[in-house]
């Protein structure tokens, strides 16, 4: 008696329950829509922050480190006097905010309920960004002087 073995990639994919919300999250919104809500930008800046902990505060400690100890074997007044590293904080800090902050959104594809606020705010969120377009027109609109008149082109002025 023979197996027939089914090797279609349908049945042997495992299901997941999330995968139809990871695709609409790709789909429909962008950084600008996770920045907007501020359940999502908190997540978002949070875990950048944590990266940036996690990978580039240890090469400031170390680089800082070397620094502080170069200027205590020259006998360089330029860090002689932090002994213990203790404005390593500042500089650290210092450098996060002055990098260009690149936000990683997988965090919302690997685990989508965290951006279920934002996908509940949506329609809010896109209502407020219309008003503030359609405002925005307007104060353009206000500024220019002729832009509600007519021009006459046979006499050249705006009626």
């Amino acid at each position: 008696m023979k197996v027939k073995m089914n090797t279609s990639d349908d049945e042997n994919e495992p299901t997941d329950p999330f995968k139809e919300k990871i695709e609409h999250l790709k789909r429909a919104f962008t950084l600008n829509d996770y920045m907007s809500c501020e359940e999502t930008r908190d997540i978002l800046k949070t875990n950048h922050f944590q990266k940036y902990c996690d990978q580039c505060e240890k090469e400031i400690d170390k680089w800082y480190r070397q620094h502080c100890d170069a200027a205590k074997r020259s006998l360089s007044t330029a860090m002689y006097y932090d002994q213990n590293a203790t404005k390593l904080g500042l500089l650290s800090r210092l450098v996060y905010d002055n990098i260009e902050k690149e936000y990683d959104l997988e965090v919302f594809y690997d685990d989508p309920i965290l951006a279920d606020s934002l996908v509940e705010k949506y329609d809010e969120i896109k209502r407020r960004e219309e008003e503030e377009k359609r405002l925005r027109r307007l104060e353009i609109l206000a500024e220019t002087p002729n832009a509600c008149k007519k021009f006459d082109w046979a006499t050249k002025t705006y009626k």
